[in-house]
């Protein structure tokens, strides 16, 4: 299970996450400028700061491979940095999704006339 190509792959997966939940933010921020709807504070958060998001996936990445590589540390100690890596790569995903798809939703009911100005 704990391999380079898995360790690769997984934080591969999570600079996705944080692509996604920077772009999604992005678009947010141009509906705010748009529609001057307020944007919540995790959409703010990443539209501001989530390029440091990045060092996220480096480090845990760097420190996966080096704990790969070196044959001191046990196979339980391997697996629990890699799933570690899933864990980082889960609250990833729900901090993006409140991030960026309420405000859709919410910007979605605002354009409608769904909202009592």
């Amino acid at each position: 299970m704990f391999t380079v190509r898995n360790t690769i792959i997984l934080a591969v997966m999570q600079v996705g996450v944080i692509v996604a939940g920077t772009l999604g933010a992005g678009i947010c921020r141009k509906m705010e400028f748009l529609w001057h709807v307020p944007m919540p504070g995790p959409t703010a958060l990443f539209y501001s700061y989530g390029v440091l998001g990045f060092v996220i996936p480096l480090t845990w990445g760097t420190i996966a491979l080096v704990v790969e590589r070196n044959p001191k540390f046990t196979d339980d100690f391997k697996n629990t940095i890699f799933a570690s890596g899933i864990l980082i790569l889960i609250l990833l995903v729900f901090f993006v999704i409140p991030a960026d798809f309420i405000p859709w939703l919410f910007m979605m009911g605002y354009q409608e006339g769904g909202f009592d100005n």
